[in-house]
């Protein structure tokens, strides 16, 4: 007690010594209660018609005519631009919503850790580093202010002022006079304006700070950008209006039936409510709600067979409450989504309705590349559609609550949502100094907290309540536990990770667990009493920095097998990118700028753009397999069987059509379809396969597509949400060959195989030259490669200083022993890196000239990131034909949702432009490959022997891809690379930071590799 009193007496005497931007017991004065988001409207019609802020009682303030002045340093704000006589007719205008940082004020800056000021709570005026943008740009304010009229109307009634964003801390005057004060960037700050309003004209003005203390709990990984950047508007309600409404939309314990119930702060005035359906029908009706001591409160009956909302089935009824004067004329009416759903910890899972749904995820940034962290409704609609198209069924809201309008998409679109309240001290790490452990701290805690919970506790959307991301933990967050546990309107599990496995979360949330970890997890886990046990979601996994998300199928063999696992969240959805141009040897080009782009220090480079869509919401490489790890409905082939499993839980699969496709040689010979599977959730059948559409001798493919039977919101008809290809049959043995010649001169053996001629370099054992009839078909040597151009994870886990001797290793090896026969040709070879040997075997025949490729690492190496062999060839050979997985791109342990197929691409568009280049564009399991020109000569390479190849072709040399920092940096070569690879080490992505790919996808410095292929003329 002592302790606490002395804590609370040097809090207030702080207080009077401190700016409120630098005081963490300062973060609201004469702000509103939070409540539920909500608008009353003038006739029930409307409400429940219209959207949200379609309502006559709500004037949106947005626009491009906000008078706006800007400076560097608080000592330079213009102090007294809130009087009405103060000039502002020199300033110029911003549009509102916008960071002010990309409508040419001040700079954008990116970090992940640390901040972008000096480090010295709550201060943040303190001299940062010299090289900092803040040493300059010290704490830039926004000074705001707008014109308005307010609608003759509106008289008589109450008049309030929201804005749903502002970064990081902001001081409102109306008519001159001082409104209040707000920090919590990411949650409505709702202010009484009715004391300060006259007639006619009215004038509101806002001193935004760019850094507060409430920047020390916004350390999200993201942009650091400031402003006004969500919608302001204002709102007119009666004198009778209801503060808040909180609706309790549950099912019963057997989950059958809804029970419902709605409370609020008594009123003045008369309370009703009906609910209705999704077709406009009238279920039930309240009466006058009673009061019960300070609440009105009114219990609805029971419900039974009530449609359930969950992600697959979001069926949404509709609550109208209307407000009524003592004689029962209507004034303001108010209209909510309902969805009726229950969401606990039970048994050691997470249950959805009663059921253990698996939470196929990601984590979502407020983001656009031209707009910054202001998020159009047309781009929340965009995502939601691709995530749904992505079999993604849940959203945490890193790091912080996102726009209202955000949640009331996810009811209808049908998304589970994690809601994260707005606090991230990463800056401060998880030590001593975590502000979690700083009890002067708690309250600016609490707060984000409540303002999150009340302002979103209504929408069905919503799954569990997360405290916050990366800011330690300690006395803060048990505090905001307890409040969410006993004091919270609406009750979920709560989500926090660093709490751990400790007793104030309801569930085990860590980041980016292997595989194999989690499984030991669910080991030990699983000695506990079932009542003890709690499940694993991990809030972040599978990092998608650059080309990533090698493994998330083995996350997904797992989560299938394991009870504890019940999925995650993927780290993350949008590249975070801004749009950007400059000048380039190419011209003036436009790029998607990251870290350092703006002279921005501190900055982490492109660590924000770790998305599975770019920032311009183009599916990624990544996607796919995304869409083929989380499908729902799963296949499995045995004997002329199909085994079909409904994976959902609560969908019946007669909901979907079913066709099937089958290929000879990649090509579609056949197609049918399957009569439609009444198959209830979480049940299997067993389906009779095609197989009388077999009637070709040779490889054959059958692939099976589960598609939409109507369209949906987020897709029209016939979109695929599940495929399966079968292999069928056997490939065909390569036809007889006939041997070619062979002619030793010096160094230089000339090698013939009908037209085709080869010449190789018997110092090193490369193929030098190849010819048809005098056309060159290479441009540069065919020679050992054991090289790719490091991708972000191979940055992270170190892979240059690993395994930095075979970057140059296959182009320097040289002949050791040479044995020429008259149908072959060896090249036994030092290959330098540590004692490594290898050879090289050259046999031409009347189909082309074979290579035969072994390998043997030795001594002290690391792995190898690539077996192969590599050349350039003539830019006129821009076709790339290939048969094996396709149709994007493909690696060892990001290939499930490849398929096997004939595809044609351009060699540029094969590989894809990650915002840094890197290695791209590889394809797997090629049963053989072209590159030709328009008249369709070139080059045709086909695997020989037990295994396939892969590879593919680079629009520039290996080394522009290693080095450039932006895809328009790539420089414009008269030449393409080949690459025709045994295999090449697996992506990675548990993490982008020092995670190697699993062990089975790596490329070990042991044994012997061996491939064989045949090059030929096409």
């Amino acid at each position: 007690m002592k302790l606490t009193s002395l804590l609370l007496l040097a809090s207030a005497a702080f207080a009077t010594a401190a700016p409120d931007w630098e005081n963490q017991a300062i973060f609201r004065i004469n702000k509103n209660a939070p409540h539920a988001v909500m608008m009353p409207f003038t006739t029930a019609k409307d409400a429940l018609s219209k959207q949200r802020m379609e309502s006559t009682w709500c004037h949106v303030l947005n626009g491009n005519d906000w008078k706006f002045h800007w400076v560097n340093h608080p000592d330079k704000r213009p102090v007294n631009f809130f009087k009405t006589d103060f000039d502002v007719s020199s300033w110029k205008t911003i549009t509102v919503p916008s960071n002010v940082e990309l409508e040419g004020y001040g700079t954008p800056i990116y970090s992940n850790i640390t901040y972008p000021f000096a480090k010295k709570p709550p201060f943040v005026m303190a001299d940062p580093p010299k090289n900092y943008t803040a040493f300059k740009e010290r704490n830039p304010v926004s000074s705001y202010r707008k014109i308005f009229t307010l609608p003759a109307d509106w008289k008589d009634r109450e008049t309030t002022l929201t804005f749903n964003g502002v970064s990081s801390a902001f001081y409102l005057w109306c008519n001159g006079q001082k409104v209040g004060y707000s920090q919590d960037s990411r949650t409505p700050a709702e202010f009484q304006l009715t004391p300060f309003l006259k007639d006619g004209k009215n004038m509101i003005a806002v001193e935004v700070y760019r850094n507060s203390d409430g920047s020390y709990l916004e350390c999200q990984d993201f942009w650091r950008l400031s402003g006004i950047f969500r919608d302001v508007y204002l709102t007119s309600t009666s004198k009778l209006a209801p503060k808040d409404i909180t609706i309790h939309a549950d099912l019963s314990k057997d989950y059958t039936s809804g029970t419902l119930h709605i409370e609020t702060p008594t009123t003045n005035g008369k309370l009703h409510a009906q609910l209705l359906d999704a077709e406009g029908n009238t279920l039930q009706k309240s009466g006058t709600i009673p009061r019960t001591n300070q609440t009105n409160r009114f219990t609805f009956d029971p419900l039974p067979d009530v449609r359930r909302w969950s992600a697959e089935d979001p069926y949404l009824y509709t609550l109208l409450v209307t407000t009524s004067d003592q004689s029962g004329n209507p004034v303001d009416h108010y209209a909510f989504q309902v969805g009726f759903k229950t969401s606990e910890i039970k048994n050691g899972q997470l249950l959805i309705n009663g059921q253990p749904v698996l939470i196929t995820g990601v984590n979502r940034h407020d983001h656009d590349p031209d707009t910054g962290h202001y998020v159009t409704e047309a781009s929340m609609r965009k995502d939601l559609e691709l995530m749904k198209q992505l079999n993604i069924n849940t959203v945490r809201t890193s790091h912080y609550p996102n726009d209202p309008r955000f949640y009331e998409l996810c009811n209808e679109y049908g998304l589970y949502v994690i809601s994260e309240a707005n606090i991230e001290s990463h800056g401060m790490g998880y030590g001593p100094e975590s502000l979690a452990k700083d009890p002067t701290w708690k309250d600016a805690h609490l707060d984000r907290i409540v303002n999150m919970v009340q302002a979103l506790k209504n929408h069905p959307s919503i799954i569990m309540w997360s405290m916050g991301n990366e800011a330690g933990d300690g006395v803060c967050f048990e505090s905001c536990s307890a409040w969410l546990r006993t004091k919270a309107p609406v009750k979920y599990p709560v989500h926090y990770e660093r709490a751990g496995q400790n007793p104030h979360v309801d569930l085990f949330t860590p980041m980016y667990d292997s595989p194999s970890k989690t499984l030991a997890y669910c080991r030990k886990e699983e000695k506990k009493n079932l009542s003890q046990q709690r499940p694993l979601i991990q809030c972040e996994y599978s990092h998608a920095m650059g080309n990533s998300s090698g493994n998330l199928w083995d996350y997904w063999q797992t989560i299938h097998r394991e009870r504890l696992l019940q999925g995650g969240c993927i780290w993350d959805w949008v590249d975070q990118g801004l749009r950007a141009s400059k000048n380039t040897p190419n011209g003036k080009r436009e790029f998607i700028a990251y870290g350092g782009d703006f002279g921005d220090q501190p900055n982490d480079g492109n660590f924000c753009c770790n998305g599975i869509v770019t920032a311009d919401r183009i599916f990624s490489p990544q996607a796919p397999e995304v869409h083929k790890a989380y499908e729902h409905i799963h296949l499995a082939h045995q004997a002329d069987k199909l085994t079909v499993r409904n994976g959902f839980f609560f969908t019946n699969l007669k909901d979907f059509d079913i066709r099937w496709e089958l290929s000879h040689l990649g090509k579609t010979v056949k197609a049918g379809t399957i009569a439609a599977i009444d198959l209830a959730p979480q049940q299997s059948t067993t389906l009779p396969l095609p197989t009388r559409a077999l009637t070709q001798e040779g490889e054959q493919h059958l692939t099976v597509f589960f598609t939409l039977r109507h369209d949906t919101r987020w897709a029209k008809k016939n979109h695929v949400v599940a495929r399966t290809q079968i292999p069928l049959g056997k490939a065909t043995a390569p036809k007889g060959r006939k041997p070619g010649q062979i002619v030793k001169n010096g160094d230089r053996a000339t090698l013939t195989a009908g037209a085709l001629t080869g010449i190789v370099d018997t110092t090193n054992g490369q193929l030098i030259s190849l010819t048809r009839n005098g056309t060159a078909l290479l441009a540069s040597p065919l020679h050992l490669n054991f090289w790719r151009p490091l991708i972000d994870n191979d940055k992270g886990n170190k892979a240059a200083k690993r395994s930095g001797m075979w970057r140059k290793a296959g182009a320097k090896a040289v002949c050791t022993t040479m044995a020429a026969s008259k149908t072959s040709l060896r090249c036994t070879l030092n290959i330098p890196a540590g004692q490594t040997t290898g050879t090289i075997t050259y046999t031409p025949t009347t189909e082309g000239i074979e290579v035969a490729v072994r390998i043997s690492p030795k001594g002290k190496v690391g792995d190898l990131p690539r077996i192969g062999m590599q050349a350039t060839v003539p830019k006129s050979y821009g076709t790339f034909t290939w048969y094996g997985n396709g149709p994007h791109e493909s690696y060892i342990d990001r290939k499930a949702s490849s398929l096997v197929g004939l595809y044609k691409k351009t060699v540029p568009s094969l590989i894809f432009p990650y915002v840094e280049p890197q290695e791209s564009g590889n394809r797997t399991n090629i049963r053989w490959m072209s590159l030709t020109n328009q008249e369709g000569e070139g080059i045709h390479i086909t695997a020989l022997g037990d295994h396939f190849i892969s590879g593919g072709a680079y629009p520039c040399l290996m080394q522009d891809l290693e080095g450039p920092l932006h895809p328009c940096d790539i420089p414009q070569r008269d030449v393409y690379t080949l690459n025709i690879d045994h295999r090449q080490t697996g992506l990675g992505g548990t993490n982008s930071w020092g995670a190697r790919p699993l062990k089975q996808y790596q490329i070990k410095p042991a044994g012997t590799y061996q491939y064989a292929f045949r090059i030929k003329s096409h």
